[in-house]
């Protein structure tokens, strides 16, 4: 879950400059999940970044081998959001 929010962080950083982000993280009996949400960059970057989308290729590769799912994708708000989804230990 770090690494998660460690990647989509530097990722906001990267490609949203003056973007807000907010960290929500939730369990059930069966689930953990971490979703991270940002605004609409306030700023355009200063140099335009292309979005290869390996960073967040890289996030479902980790997760996978823990039987866990990584879903991302464009906010209404014209933000972006990043969930992860891994099964609690034990279950």
């Amino acid at each position: 879950m770090y690494r998660t929010v460690q990647e989509c962080l530097t990722n906001i950083r990267e490609h949203a400059p003056g973007a807000t982000a907010t960290v929500s993280i939730d369990a059930d009996t069966t689930h953990l999940r971490v979703t991270v949400r940002n605004t609409p960059a306030r700023t355009p970057p200063a140099t335009p970044l292309p979005g290869s989308r390996q960073g967040l290729i890289g996030l479902g590769e980790r997760a996978a081998p823990l039987n866990g799912t990584v879903t991302s994708g464009p906010s209404p708000d014209g933000g972006f959001t990043v969930r992860l989804t891994l099964p609690r230990p034990g279950r």
